[in-house]
């Protein structure tokens, strides 16, 4: 009889703590989270009277950027390449190609384009202000602008045949001479003889003479060539002579054409073929300068913005593993929770704290 009274008594005390465990939780639930209270609880485990729950501040939330429709379409941009045209004619000035032309120096000032971006102190930068500003303060740009040019004029040399077996650039010379002598007479048949009132006594010859000469190279290899001399002999004792003044006068035109050596047009183009892919080699490497340098803007642009993002990401964490760490703390203290979760807590703190000065820095 005793033990059925004790089997019974063991029965009714299980049923009772069953009953009575949802309601200590669902007052657990309702109770203010750690930190909220003005006080610290009562030692007899009774809330102190008058003392007002305080609801909890939660963790600030990350908020990521608004997605919009995209920032409007950015206007073409093309980067001169400041060539020059060397090649220049020669009318009405005939000199014009042989003459120099003057390169501009690099300017090596930063330009006046940041200053208009500084508002109350802070450079407000988008991507195509960084983009503009990275390719106007470009050094290595504005040296890469004079390969094009002297690519250019090694072209031009090549045109010239210079650096080749036949020059194509026409070539034009002269020759201009005026003589005058005048010789007295050394003979004993006409020694004191007068001459038509010529003095002193004596054979006066004078002589002019005026030669051209054009000549120029063409691509298949022939040399054409024109010569024109002429000149004119005058004396004072042309006795013997049948014509005084006499002139002498010829015009020679010669066309060279190689047949075996130098024919054609590949042997005396290839220099300018070459020239030609060279100008094409230079202005790929200026191109590539110039998307090498838009990709390190562009690239540097976003890191910040990512290191930005980065830094207001990695405060919300730490300001969620603080609230954990405290409201873990407080439950450690009423005893619903093991020292070793709130020691986890703790270094999950300290690793983020660690990780949000990365950030900054």
């Amino acid at each position: 009889m005793m033990r059925k009274f004790t089997h019974a008594a063991v029965a009714t005390l299980l049923a009772a703590s069953i009953a009575v465990m949802p309601l200590y939780a669902q007052d657990q639930n309702n109770a203010p989270p750690p930190g909220s209270a003005a006080t610290a609880p009562a030692t007899n485990g009774a809330a102190p009277s008058g003392a007002q729950p305080r609801m909890q501040t939660p963790p600030p939330q990350y908020q990521p950027p608004t997605e919009t429709q995209g920032p409007p379409a950015a206007p073409s941009r093309t980067v001169p390449l400041g060539r020059h045209n060397f090649a220049r004619s020669w009318f009405p000035d005939i000199a014009a190609p042989y003459e120099g032309v003057n390169v501009p120096e690099p300017d090596l000032t930063n330009t006046p384009t940041i200053k208009q971006l500084i508002q109350n102190g802070k450079l407000m930068l988008s991507l195509e202000d960084a983009i503009s500003l990275g390719l106007e303060n470009n050094l290595g740009i504005a040296v890469e602008r004079y390969q094009p040019m002297l690519d250019e004029a090694n072209l031009l040399l090549a045109q010239s045949g210079s650096n080749g077996r036949t020059p194509f650039d026409p070539t034009v010379s002269s020759t201009l001479s005026l003589e005058q002598s005048d010789t007295p007479f050394n003979n004993p048949f006409f020694a004191g003889i007068a001459t038509q009132l010529t003095a002193p006594i004596g054979v006066l010859n004078h002589t002019s003479t005026e030669n051209f000469e054009y000549s120029q190279g063409f691509v298949t290899g022939t040399q054409a060539q024109v010569t024109f001399d002429n000149s004119r002999t005058s004396t004072n004792f042309g006795g013997f002579d049948l014509f005084n003044p006499y002139f002498n006068t010829s015009i020679t035109v010669q066309v060279t054409q190689p047949l075996l050596n130098g024919f054609g047009k590949l042997p005396n183009e290839r220099y300018i073929i070459e020239a030609k892919n060279t100008i094409k080699v230079g202005e790929s490497q200026f191109r590539n300068e110039v998307i090498t340098a838009v990709t390190t803007i562009a690239n540097a642009y976003w890191e910040l913005v990512y290191a930005r993002e980065n830094v207001k990401v990695e405060q919300v964490t730490v300001a969620a593993d603080q609230q954990l760490y405290e409201n873990n703390k407080k439950q450690e203290q009423i005893g619903t929770m093991a020292p070793l979760d709130v020691i986890d807590a703790q270094s999950q703190l300290a690793t983020d704290q660690q990780a949000l000065v990365q950030a900054q820095t």
